[in-house]
């Protein structure tokens, strides 16, 4: 059975804005596709796109009337089947007496359908075919026709509510929230559906999604007189507010209902229980924080992975960007539109990504450039900190997206300040959630930090700021000796000591370390570990850092 995520290539014209096939050629359909730009660029019509997909009908009405989806998917038995026949004697050009078993050498290899219209037609990718060969592969094509059959797209848009509804025993959601009470009041109160799927599993998933910004202890229906009729409404209860209506409360509360109503209940209706499930939401981020916005962008991304679904999401906010560069199973598409004609773009690197920024208008005050910084003096004790986080942390968080390392290159941490001071670069302006990691430098216990160490110290103190002063000289001081020893085969004895010069310690088996820092460390990093790496007071500092990192990002 096709999937939608079995698509390894798509593009489209002639719809709306996509006037160019150039402007859409876009790779693979993943688990979770972002799709993001300004407001009336084309973002919907690509959801249309999709739509279009699942029902085909769509492609005979107006305004698709005109439009061509091209779509790349691996050949498999059961649509070679509807060309080739079993049994029947034919002469090919390969020599293969068997229709069926001659096609089956093409199973898992691309075949690129055009579909406009009623119309599909077929190209098998990079294949030489003889003439009967094409005519069998045409009408392989033709059993494209409805790609995806067996799907049902579930869908939110930008414009939505939830409202009280009189009852009505049909039971429907619709992308603008219309039916939502309604679909509730079935499920509570009708015997043919289970009432915890509501007061249970969707109240539970609700407060996952809250977070610490509410905690909800009850979700009924009950109904209510107007001036026509009865209107069945929707009542959440919290432990410190009470008891109060959902049409009274705020339009971020109900849009991550819809959501949850649109993962976890419209799928028990007959209608859709033997269909797979794909979901295309807009702009999900009207009216909610930051915070809840990672906190319901994560549950969807899960979501997708866990039940292998397809989920397009729809966006002009910031915070998608950081949550999905570079994840596994997402990708980032961005939407522009310039003289009236609209193009798509896969983001795959850094550039790509400040170029939506200034697409969206976001300035790097409004990011803060990233969620909090950690400064160091140069790049191999980033190598250091971002290992240990691992260890004694975990993969919880990453760098990029949760943190971000910025150098201060040693002598020049004295042109730098936590606080406005003249002639000082401040810290604080380039990220208000910081943390710095200094050399001591000393050669002694009874030895003095310098001045500029001890005013950035106190001016971290004042500002509740993570301020790690190495107990040893420097960084290199808390490498355990069993990694080196690993690492590079080499037999030392002990330890480096508290206060020992690093260089000065390894200089017997490595002349050169002062001139490859950086590549030292990746190599040791390597055999870090939880058993060896706890010196001085590494683990201690990193626990507290990884604290930080936490409160940075809201979890």
């Amino acid at each position: 059975m096709l999937e939608l995520t079995n698509i390894q290539g798509l593009s489209f014209y002639g719809y709306k804005s996509y006037i160019d096939v150039q402007d859409t050629s876009l790779g693979p359909i993943c688990n979770f596709n972002v799709i993001i730009g300004k407001n009336n660029t084309g973002k919907t019509s690509f959801i249309d796109i999709i739509e279009a997909l699942i029902t085909p009908t769509l492609l005979i009405t107006k305004p698709y009337a005109a439009t061509t989806i091209n779509l790349c998917v691996p050949l498999d038995e059961e649509h070679l089947s509807n060309g080739f026949a079993v049994g029947v004697l034919h002469e090919f050009a390969f020599g293969y007496p068997n229709d069926l078993a001659y096609a089956k050498q093409f199973i898992g290899k691309p075949i690129i359908l055009t579909k406009q219209g009623k119309t599909v037609h077929g190209m098998v990718k990079d294949a030489k075919l003889d003439s009967d060969s094409q005519e069998a592969f045409q009408r392989v094509a033709n059993s494209y026709s409805s790609c995806f059959p067996s799907y049902s797209l579930f869908k939110i848009h930008a414009e939505r509510d939830i409202r009280p509804e009189p009852e009505n025993f049909v039971l429907n959601l619709n992308s603008n929230g219309e039916g939502a009470s309604n679909l509730i009041r079935a499920f509570i109160n009708q015997n043919e559906y289970k009432e915890s799927l509501v007061e249970e599993t969707l109240l539970n998933e609700l407060n996952k999604i809250m977070g610490a910004d509410a905690h909800f202890t009850r979700i009924q229906i009950q109904q209510i007189q107007n001036n026509e009729q009865p209107l069945w409404e929707i009542f959440l209860e919290e432990k410190e507010a009470g008891r109060f209506a959902l049409s009274k409360s705020g339009s971020g509360l109900k849009t991550i209902i819809l959501v949850l109503l649109n993962l976890l209940i419209l799928p028990h209706l007959a209608e859709y229980r033997k269909k797979k499930r794909a979901f295309a939401f807009e702009e999900l981020e009207n009216n909610l924080h930051p915070a809840l916005q990672r906190r319901l962008f994560d549950y969807l991304y899960s979501y997708s992975i866990t039940n292998n679904v397809p989920i397009f999401l729809t966006t002009h906010s910031h915070v998608a960007i950081d949550m999905f560069y570079g994840k596994e199973h997402a990708q980032i598409l961005h939407v522009t539109k310039q003289d009236h004609k609209s193009s798509i773009k896969k983001i795959d690197n850094t550039l790509d990504k400040i170029k939506i920024l200034d697409d969206l208008a976001v300035k790097a005050s409004d990011l803060f450039q990233s969620n909090g910084i950690i400064w160091v003096e140069g790049p191999s004790d980033r190598v250091y900190i971002k290992k240990w986080l691992e260890i004694f942390g975990g993969n919880k968080f990453q760098e990029g997206k949760d943190y971000q390392f910025l150098y201060y290159g040693g002598r020049l941490l004295e042109k730098y300040s936590a606080e406005e001071l003249e002639n000082k670069i401040n810290i604080i302006t380039t990220n208000h959630n910081s943390a710095i990691v200094i050399d001591s430098d000393k050669l002694s216990k009874h030895a003095q930090l310098n001045d500029t160490k001890r005013r950035i110290r106190d001016e971290f103190k004042n500002l509740d700021l993570f301020c790690w002063i190495t107990e040893g000289k420097e960084i290199e001081n808390y490498l355990p000796v069993q990694a080196i020893n690993k690492t590079f085969g080499y037999n030392i004895k002990k330890q480096c000591e508290q206060y020992e010069k690093f260089p000065d310690y390894i200089k017997k088996w490595d002349r050169n370390f002062t001139n490859h820092k950086v590549k030292f460390a990746e190599n040791v990093a390597l055999n870090l570990t939880a058993a060896n790496s706890n010196v001085f007071d590494v683990q201690k500092q990193i626990e507290h850092l990884y604290r930080e990192i936490s409160k940075w990002n809201n979890k």
